[in-house]
């Protein structure tokens, strides 16, 4: 009694409760997450599903957003802002939606025609076979107007090959920091890798390659900095693709069984609404 337990003491109370535990049925886990799965906007989607998880296990969830580059292009919409810029929005499957601002290089009376000639092009493709089209272009032997053409290949260019580095969403790191089981170093230290991009993307693009449910517990996440903490992971997507992952970040010393419930329930139901699209 009164002992604080050693990581491998965790990790078999963990793979002991990881065998009972099912989807949790709490009533208002359940309503709240039929209320976030009616958003049609997949970034909308995930903060509110972000936001619930947080909430359920008063932890830090963290989600990856979908690769925009394994997902194919329904729609181009091109809009002026200024004189010269327009506005442009790449609308792909699931409702994911790319946003960039591009100098205007053309005519705005070219520009229903220009918008029309795109979608043509790249409607139906992956982004990351748009790039690599983009990357193999020649204008021999092209029968567009070789300067027209030269126009919508950098205007294309300009809109795949800029890249996002905020690829997570998170929330909840205010119940980290009021918990009792940290210590002001450890606070600190999860704080560090939350608020800057570059960081939380090496810790996640480490951590987070698999395609099925991980849980590292203190020493087993392998940063000493962290080792106060347990990182609950599991993959998220339709019914051809794992799209993201949902991260729960707690103390170590945790009511497993609670946590791994509303991350699974959270989990299944995203991906249903993902499939359903």
């Amino acid at each position: 009694a009164g002992r604080i337990p050693t990581d491998k003491g965790l990790r078999f109370y963990y793979d002991s409760i990881e065998k009972l535990s099912s989807e949790t049925k709490e009533e208002s886990a359940e309503i709240s997450l039929r209320r976030v799965a009616i958003i049609a906007d997949i970034d909308r989607l995930l903060t509110g599903t972000t936001r619930l998880l947080a909430g359920l296990t008063r932890c830090l969830v963290i989600a990856e957003k979908p690769d925009l580059d394994k997902l194919k292009v329904k729609h181009i919409s091109i809009s002026p802002v200024t004189d010269h810029y327009l506005n442009v929005t790449v609308i792909t499957e699931l409702g994911v939606t790319k946003n960039s601002a591009v100098n205007a290089t053309f005519d705005y009376d070219e520009l229903s025609e220009f918008e029309k000639r795109v979608n043509e092009i790249v409607v139906g493709k992956r982004i990351q076979e748009i790039k690599e089209g983009l990357r193999n272009v020649t204008f021999e032997n092209d029968s567009w107007y070789s300067e027209r053409f030269e126009r919508l290949f950098q205007f294309m260019e300009n809109v795949f090959e800029n890249e996002n580095l905020d690829r997570y969403e998170k929330y909840g790191l205010e119940y980290i920091l009021g918990s009792d089981k940290l210590s002001i170093k450890d606070m600190v230290s999860i704080a560090k890798y939350v608020e800057n991009s570059r960081r939380l993307e090496d810790l996640m693009s480490e951590l987070i390659n698999s395609n099925e449910e991980v849980t590292l517990i203190g020493s087993e996440i392998g940063r000493n900095d962290l080792k106060s903490f347990s990182f609950l992971s599991s993959p998220y997507g339709n019914q051809h693709l794992k799209l993201g992952t949902v991260v729960v970040v707690t103390p170590k010393i945790i009511e497993y069984e609670r946590i791994l419930g509303y991350l699974r329930y959270g989990v299944n139901r995203l991906s249903e609404i993902l499939s359903n699209r």
